[in-house]
């Protein structure tokens, strides 16, 4: 039978307080629950709890469904709390962590949804409605519907919903390539020498804060430092955050000269070695004063604005190269990246290869996303073929 009291603590000191209810779970032990002032209600709810406890240890009512329903009651933001530090627990980095959070809180937000029972496939096909009316862009929406989908398997998995919600697999993906907001340009090899021998011997100082090196401090780019900075990425194909990430240790110079990576410095989580030119290592080594310095290899190599497609464009422009526009084509700096891969495959090299210096999961990633062609190229290759 189940039944209700009062603490001891509340009747001594004469208080009114809260009515504890308790009764015999399905598994034939005592629980207890505060419940509230209202003596009849918590012996309602006593007698409820009692009830579906019989139900569940005769067969008849499944133990979890009282855990989906107290899941059920808890903000989202405490579902997508514990999801974004499950993913950081894992090994996510903490840009992609807090990216994640981004998006999943404000495609639900859009969609009205505020707890897990209430998650909708028909409310998050509006959502994404109105986020494609607002021109955000098909990468962007697709993100967040990858988010959304993830946490919802998460939950199931984490037994916080009874099932993933029917209906959200098939909620399509948008058409990235029949509507990107913003594409990138090559820079051709002339005007890659020239930006980098420009802005190498005539580049200006540029003043910087909130760099990795200092959060708190005004920090200088000399004209040199960014010619390096573009370097490495024209020779690697690294991404900027796995610049800023470099130190003097990451450089190995000799017969074989290469730039590594580890693990937690890399968008893919996979450690790296990437081989680098001759030609370029020497300006590395050059840069780095390894002789005089070689004993300080934890000191970064370059420092890397966070802004760091203001900074290419203003020396672009200062070197007489149009940055463009993300319409038409734009030069930013992962366009860097593309340019390196595209002038990899324009000297013959093979596609398992061109994916192995990408870092991709295929070469379809590869060639379909980041080697370019242009007209002139097409029409070259259709001649050729006469």
């Amino acid at each position: 039978m189940a039944g209700v009291y009062k603490r001891e603590s509340d009747k001594a000191r004469g208080k009114r307080g809260k009515w504890t209810a308790w009764w015999i779970n399905h598994e034939g032990k005592r629980t207890c629950k505060a419940h509230g002032t209202d003596k009849a209600a918590a012996q309602a709810f006593a007698n409820q709890m009692e009830a579906q406890s019989k139900n569940e240890s005769y067969g008849l009512a499944d133990p979890r469904e009282r855990v989906w329903k107290d899941h059920a009651r808890k903000p989202i933001g405490d579902h997508i709390d514990d999801y974004t530090n499950y993913l950081a627990s894992g090994g996510d980095t903490a840009k992609h962590v807090t990216h994640t959070k981004g998006v999943l809180t404000r495609l639900l937000k859009t969609a009205g949804i505020t707890s897990v029972g209430a998650i909708d496939p028909v409310k998050l096909q509006a959502a994404i409605g109105q986020w494609v009316d607002a021109e955000k862009s098909a990468r962007t929406v697709n993100h967040a519907l990858g988010a959304v989908k993830a946490f919802c398997r998460w939950l199931y998995e984490a037994n916080r919903i009874k099932e993933v919600p029917r209906g959200l697999q098939s909620i399509a993906r948008r058409n990235e390539d029949a509507d990107r907001k913003r594409i990138r340009k090559v820079l051709s090899i002339e005007d890659l020498n020239r930006l980098l021998s420009y802005t190498e011997e005539h580049g200006e100082t540029v003043y910087v804060y909130g760099s990795t090196r200092s959060k708190h401090q005004k920090t200088e780019i000399t004209g040199e430092e960014r010619s390096v900075i573009y370097r490495i990425a024209m020779a690697t194909g690294f991404r900027a955050n796995e610049i800023r990430q470099l130190t003097r240790a990451s450089f190995t110079f000799g017969n074989e000269p290469s730039i590594a990576l580890p693990a937690s410095a890399t968008k893919n989580g996979k450690a790296v070695v990437q081989p680098v030119s001759t030609i370029h290592a020497a300006v590395f080594k050059w840069w780095l004063h390894w002789e005089a310095h070689g004993d300080q290899p934890t000191d970064l190599a370059v420092i890397v604005p966070e802004k760091t497609a203001k900074m290419l464009a203003k020396d672009l422009r200062a070197a007489g190269i149009d940055p463009g526009d993300p319409k038409t084509g734009v030069i930013d700096f992962h366009a860097l990246r593309a340019s390196y891969l595209t002038h990899l495959a324009r000297s013959g090299v093979d596609p398992k290869t061109l994916q192995t210096l990408a870092r991709h999961s295929s070469p379809a990633l590869t060639i379909g996303k980041y080697v370019k062609t242009d007209e002139t190229r097409l029409r070259e290759a259709v001649e050729g073929e006469e």
